[in-house]
């Protein structure tokens, strides 16, 4: 190491580099640096080997190891954006998420990263800025099915009733749910006719299809058939939502541990919001736990209160497979967001299944769906058994979501998640809290029937008209008062159609009746 550290110090001195073109200079020698994330503090320490990994300690000890660019992440100042940038040396490089006023910039300053120009801004009050960090990924999935016994074929289905709430309602082509991942096979033959344009953020084009050839590249793909592929076509399987239409997003590069930029999330979302995405089904997570960035959970809270044109966008998460606790300031803990853990066939909960306060429910895990076509992906066929992991529980829970959307258009996001929770059904191995949650399960067991139920609103019968009153007996001294002529004196206009004679007839007439009336009432009062 000393010596390939003398030859390039030599190489250096002769003007010789060996970075490649556009390559970053080296950032300032300071290898420690404080960056603000909201009201948190966040310590950066550059590896002296590579001044772009960073290793990222947060005041509680939590850390995560990331890389970082020439970019970093704004959130719109108050006043002209454009004074408030060059103001303070930044240069706008692109739009993240407008409506959530998110923004990537770099520095005007030749020598600052993104990690350098942050911390310089960290005391700013006046702008939050964040590096855009690179952080590793892994999709929340295992890779062998869970030792679990299981029901061949879509068992998962048959233990939520799903049957009884497809008698409600089976879905719509205008309830559209996102999937984010690693991509999808667009051209799959159970999933190709509820497929809708998407996006690639790896590759930064519209074409959402996966990574070939790589491990696990079939996860998106086993993702959107669990929510929505096409059901009752004679062929594969049925999703949860089997009448719903899929956009994907490639927001992974398809191999586990890859590193993801943190702006490339908030994309993610922005474009979900313009789309108008019903749901946003999200079956991964950081490799490492720390809390969320402040900026990421501002794109998220956006989706879930202004998406689908204002009544808000369900946004599902896998909770992941470290059996490990979940705290209330990671990625699952966001307003907002509906938290999903899974079960097996026996409702135990799945023993890699993570747990904690921000858990919502929990869902069985989808093992059968759909794989890329060919011999690409997890199986030789289209189809793959292998499926598991709460990255196989969220797509189910989010196709519920949708279901109960399909049939309710106008409920918001919030009580579409009110009423999952409020419908779960009990798990029968929960020691609820006293506000009826379990750290393990939630508040219990998906339930798509229940839930519909309970959104549905009730069948009001038409009341029936109440019969006519038989009429009362007349007697010969009522009958012979009613044929008392009553006088009306001569009105000073003639009529000129009839009408005024008529009206004082009519009046004449229920006045007599109104005092025989009267007369029948005393009569009664004084007999009885």
């Amino acid at each position: 190491m000393l010596v390939a550290a003398t030859l390039l110090a030599a190489l250096d001195l002769f003007g010789v580099s060996l970075r490649h073109p556009g390559e970053l200079a080296a950032p300032p020698p300071v290898s420690t640096l404080l960056v603000r994330d909201g009201a948190r503090f966040i310590s950066a320490e550059r590896s002296s080997l590579d001044p772009r990994r960073v290793h990222l300690t947060w005041g509680d000890g939590r850390d995560a190891i990331a890389s970082v660019g020439r970019t970093a992440i704004v959130a719109a100042p108050v006043g002209d954006l454009a004074a408030a940038l060059a103001s303070r040396d930044l240069v706008l490089v692109g739009v993240l998420f407008e409506r959530a006023g998110l923004y990537r910039v770099s520095s005007a300053r030749a020598a600052e990263d993104g990690l350098a120009v942050a911390a310089r801004l960290a005391g700013d009050a006046g702008i939050d800025i964040f590096p855009d960090f690179a952080f590793a990924r892994r999709t929340a999935r295992i890779d062998v099915p869970p030792n679990d016994p299981r029901h061949p074929g879509q068992w998962y289905l048959e233990t939520i009733g799903i049957h009884a709430a497809w008698a409600i309602e089976t879905g719509d082509p205008g309830v559209v749910i996102g999937v984010v991942d690693d991509g999808c096979d667009l051209e799959h033959p159970d999933l190709v006719a509820h497929m809708q344009p998407g996006r690639d953020l790896v590759d930064d084009d519209d074409d959402a299809s996966f990574a070939p050839d790589l491990r696990g590249n079939e996860h998106g793909t086993a993702c959107a058939g669990l929510i929505a592929a096409v059901g009752d076509n004679g062929i594969g399987i049925a999703g949860t939502c089997p009448e719903c239409h899929l956009r994907c997003v490639r927001l992974l590069p398809g191999s586990v541990g890859g590193e993801v930029p943190i702006g490339n999330d908030i994309s993610a979302y922005d474009h979900q919001l313009d789309w108008g995405v019903a749901v946003s089904s999200n079956s991964w997570g950081f490799i490492d736990h720390f809390p969320v960035p402040n900026l990421l959970a501002r794109a998220i809270s956006t989706l879930v209160a202004d998406g689908r044109g204002g009544r808000g966008t369900v946004v599902v998460f896998a909770v992941g497979n470290d059996a490990r606790e979940v705290t209330s300031d990671e990625l699952y803990g966001i307003p907002g967001v509906l938290t999903i853990g899974a079960i097996n066939a026996f409702d135990e909960l799945a023993s890699f299944s993570n747990s904690g306060d921000p858990l919502d429910l929990v869902a069985p895990a989808g093992t059968l769906t759909t794989d890329i076509s060919g011999r690409d992906g997890a199986d030789d066929g289209d189809y793959t058994g292998l499926f598991g992991g709460t990255s196989s529980a969220c797509p189910v829970a989010a196709g519920v979501a949708a279901l109960l959307i399909a049939a309710n258009p106008e409920t918001t996001a919030l009580e579409i998640e009110r009423a999952l929770i409020a419908s779960a059904r009990p798990a029968p191995f929960a020691v609820p809290d006293e506000n009826g949650h379990d750290a393990l399960y939630g508040y219990g067991i998906i339930d798509p029937t229940a839930a519909l139920e309970l959104l549905m609103p009730p069948v009001v019968a038409e009341p029936e008209a109440p019969p006519e009153p038989s009429p009362e007996p007349v007697s010969e001294a009522q009958a012979e008062a009613a044929e008392v002529q009553v006088e009306v004196s001569e009105p000073t206009k003639a009529p000129d159609d009839g009408c005024q004679a008529g009206r004082a007839t009519w009046l004449g007439a229920g006045l007599l009746l109104l005092v025989m009336l009267r007369h029948r009432s005393a009569t009664r009062a004084r007999t009885s």
